[in-house]
C-alpha cells in the first residue's frame, strides 16, 4: 500500500503540485491495520489504492493515497490539536493520532449506517487514546474543543469553508476542505441536460 501512495504521488503530481508525502504520514499509516475500520467482506481490498464502500452508506472510504494527501496537506506536527470531519470509519483519525497530540472526529453519518458501523469502529478507537469521536454535523465544528490547529473536512462544500470552521481555527491554523465550484457545478448539470 505504502509503495502504490508514493507512486501515485510521483505520477499524479503534475497535476496536484504535490510529488512526495511526508515519510511520517506513511510510516503512521503502515503501523495501522486498514482492515480494522473496513466491513470484514471488503478486507482482502484493504491495502489496495481503491476506495471502498461503508457499511450500509451511500459514501465511501477514500484510496489510501487520497487520505495521505489530505492528512499531507494538514501540515500537522506532534503537539497539534486537530479536528476531522466527514463521512468515514475514522481511518484518517487513526493515522492523525499517529501524528499529533490529540484528534477529535465528527462523524458524518445517516442513522442506518450509524447503527451498523459505530459498533466495530468504536471498538477499534479505543484503542487510540488520543482520538475522540462523536457523531454530528460537523459542518458547524467542535467549539468546546477549539482552537485547533488544523482541521480537515473530507466531503466537498459550496463555494466557501464553512465560517464556523474558520473561527474555529488557532492563529496560523490549517484548513483542508474541498470546494465545489457551484458554476462548474451548473455547467455540468446543464451540459448533461442538453445531451439528454
Amino acid at each position: 500500500m505504502i509503495s502504490e501512495i508514493q507512486m501515485t504521488a510521483m505520477v499524479t503530481g503534475l497535476h496536484t503540485g504535490l510529488y512526495k508525502i511526508d515519510d511520517r504520514i506513511l510510516e503512521a499509516m503502515g503501523r495501522i491495520q486498514r482492515t480494522d475500520f473496513l466491513d470484514d467482506q471488503y478486507s482482502r481490498y484493504a491495502y489496495k489504492n481503491v476506495a471502498l464502500p461503508m457499511i450500509s452508506e451511500r459514501h465511501i472510504i477514500p484510496e489510501p493515497f487520497l487520505s495521505a494527501m489530505m492528512v499531507h496537506l494538514m501540515g500537522v506536527h506532534k503537539e497539534d490539536n486537530v479536528l476531522e470531519i466527514g463521512f468515514g470509519t475514522d481511518y484518517e483519525a487513526a493515522v492523525l493520532s499517529k501524528l499529533t497530540k490529540r484528534v477529535y472526529s465528527i462523524k458524518q453519518q445517516n442513522p442506518l449506517g450509524k447503527a451498523m458501523q459505530q459498533s466495530k469502529v468504536n471498538n477499534v478507537l479505543a484503542d487510540y487514546k488520543n482520538v475522540r469521536s462523536v457523531v454530528g454535523d460537523g459542518i458547524y465544528g467542535w467549539k468546546s474543543k477549539a482552537p485547533f490547529d488544523a482541521i480537515l473536512v473530507k466531503q466537498a462544500v459550496l463555494d466557501e469553508p464553512p465560517q464556523d470552521l474558520i473561527d474555529q481555527l488557532s492563529p496560523y491554523g490549517r484548513l483542508v476542505i474541498p470546494i465545489e465550484d457551484k458554476d462548474y457545478r451548473r455547467a455540468a448539470r446543464d451540459g448533461l441536460s442538453q445531451n439528454a
